[in-house]
């Protein structure tokens, strides 16, 4: 639910260094803009030529956020750091998230372009149904093999449905990979180790990339800082469902965007900063099921005095990353999940952005007027160890260990059937999303993408749908012309 787009320079790059032609920043601007519905007169004044106000997918501001949101957001002001639109000319700064939120519902894909389907006559939706397979005609003859339909398997029964113009695949950033490895596309030698017949030699399932953050927990000193708890309790589902309103509708974030040192360029922001409220659950042993065994014992009196409390969790976080990772085939069950190799940090500029970020981190909320409201939890991360002679933003070795401890997956994951010019053999789609070397076949998700923009992948993914649709529509204009 966080509208986050990302850097022109992100989009620029695609252009630039990967050759994916018409997908700099100019480009897909209007394709973000005829995505959205933003609701705040004043982002949309004050940023004219960057956002739409009569698209279907809700962009809304928070209609009441804690208020410890604002007083990070003072801290921020206070090191030079601008309150501005991350989603307009510049990002460098701090902001609480606008929403991806229409009349205090989620404003998601689903319900915001085909639920209720608005075209019953030539769309059919079809649940409970996984694709399986893609089908060509001239698969294994001379010239490029051709995309006419797919197999998916319904309640235990195969099917079959034929195309007359075009596949588009749009499974995911994970399975969109998958299915084309189950049908014959990606590198030969992984193909054949399963038997899979190669149809195309491509690089499918590499340049997997993903952003990594830090957790770091807050005592927050006065409680009036954080809105009411999320319950949920009566009250809230009777606001919630009869008025739209209320704590069910919100989402307690901000973000705010750095270069750490090294950054190739400190207008392309490549850490941040997030700011959340969150609830500890009651019972210790729900908290515990998500550790293992060696540092339970830890994890339980760290968090024993919090237990049922509020807290503020505050991430550092890496959002241009140098790491790439892989999704393979486990199996050639199209049941089974794919294998899936992050290769989390394992370049090393990753990992010293992680450092300095979350060194940055420490020292932003533990100096200047924030103390005074907010507080870092007083024991250390589990197999960890503050420093005894420098504070926390000065103890390296305690910040290496908690990235080795608790580094996570922001889940933005994406690049795995990358796109670019025509003419590389590290790309998977051209820069209409067509599948080289095949006929009839697109991809159009968030797997496509060249390099993970700095940004969450939401609104990313939905301005590709969006671009997308333009070439299938423009294709079906010239037919129509010819």
């Amino acid at each position: 639910m966080l509208y986050n787009r990302g850097n022109r320079r992100s989009y620029d790059n695609w252009a630039r260094t990967y050759g994916a032609t018409g997908w700099d920043y100019n480009s897909v601007l209007p394709y973000f803009i005829r995505s959205e519905n933003n609701t705040s007169p004043k982002i949309v004044s004050q940023n004219y030529g960057y956002h739409g106000t009569s698209g279907p997918m809700g962009v809304s501001p928070m209609p009441v956020p804690d208020p410890i949101l604002f007083v990070f957001q003072k801290q921020m002001n206070s090191f030079g750091i601008p309150t501005l639109d991350i989603n307009g000319a510049n990002q460098l700064g701090t902001m609480i998230y606008e929403l991806t939120v229409k009349n205090g519902i989620r404003s998601g894909t689903g319900n915001a372009y085909i639920d209720p389907n608005p075209y019953p006559n030539n769309l059919h939706i079809m649940g409970n149904s996984l694709v399986t397979r893609i089908l060509f005609s001239n698969a294994m003859g001379g010239g490029n093999p051709t995309a006419t339909g797919v197999e998916f398997r319904r309640n235990g029964v195969t099917n079959t449905v034929r195309a007359s113009r075009e596949v588009i695949v749009s499974a995911g950033c994970i399975a969109s990979p998958q299915l084309l490895l189950l049908s014959g596309i990606g590198p030969r030698d992984h193909l054949q180790s399963f038997g899979i017949p190669v149809v195309a030699d491509l690089p499918v399932g590499n340049n997997f990339q993903d952003h990594v953050f830090i957790h770091h927990y807050y005592e927050v000193k006065n409680t009036s800082l954080i809105n009411e708890a999320i319950g949920p309790t009566v009250q809230q589902f009777y606001s919630f469902y009869v008025q739209n309103t209320g704590r069910l509708t919100e989402l307690p974030n901000s973000i705010t965007f750095f270069s750490t040192s090294g950054n190739d360029d400190p207008n392309w922001p490549n850490a941040v900063i997030d700011t959340n409220t969150y609830n500890v659950a009651q019972n210790e042993s729900t908290i515990l099921a998500g550790y293992g065994p060696q540092y339970q014992s830890q994890w339980a009196d760290f968090w024993r005095p919090y237990l049922g409390k509020q807290y503020v969790l505050i991430t550092s976080a890496v959002y241009r990353t140098y790491s790439r990772g892989t999704i393979r085939l486990a199996s050639t069950d199209p049941t089974a999940a794919p294998l899936i190799d992050p290769q989390y940090l394992s370049d090393q500029r990753d990992m010293e952005a992680l450092v300095n970020m979350t060194k940055m981190l420490f020292y932003m909320t533990m100096t200047g007027d924030f103390p005074n409201y907010a507080t870092i939890f007083p024991r250390p991360i589990p197999g960890c160890s503050f420093c005894a002679d420098v504070p926390l933003w000065k103890c390296d070795s305690y910040v290496r260990c908690i990235i080795r401890q608790v580094a996570d997956s922001a889940l933005h994951p994406g690049g795995a059937c990358r796109m670019g010019s025509a003419d590389r053999t590290d790309t998977v789609v051209d820069p209409q999303l067509r599948v080289r070397g095949i006929n009839q076949l697109r991809v159009i998700d968030s797997s496509v993408i060249p390099e993970l923009a700095n940004a969450n992948t939401h609104a990313a993914s939905v301005m590709i749908g969006e671009r997308g649709v333009q070439f299938i529509l423009d294709g079906l204009n010239g037919m129509n012309m010819g």
